[in-house]
């Protein structure tokens, strides 16, 4: 993730790829929560190499889809 060096390419990243996880662009949370009275999600107070390591993390998630949580596959070829 170092090749987003600019802090404004890292926060783009990371309130893009958070969004697609979440099903939620930070620009819809902010709304909702403006209309709940909650705090705002803001990047921009985190610093440089911490969007780096959240960026770096991000790359590597994928989404779970609802059905799919708490599957347990059953192999019966593994070995214990």
């Amino acid at each position: 993730m170092r090749y987003l060096c600019s802090r404004s390419e890292l926060e783009n990243y990371v309130a893009k790829r958070l969004g697609s996880l979440n099903k939620r662009s930070v620009e819809t949370w902010n709304a909702r929560n403006e209309d709940a009275s909650r705090s705002q999600v803001n990047l921009s107070t985190m610093n440089h190499e911490t969007l780096v390591y959240i960026a770096s993390a991000l790359s590597k998630a994928e989404r779970v889809s609802a059905t799919s949580r708490g599957t347990v596959s059953d192999d019966s070829t593994s070995e214990e």
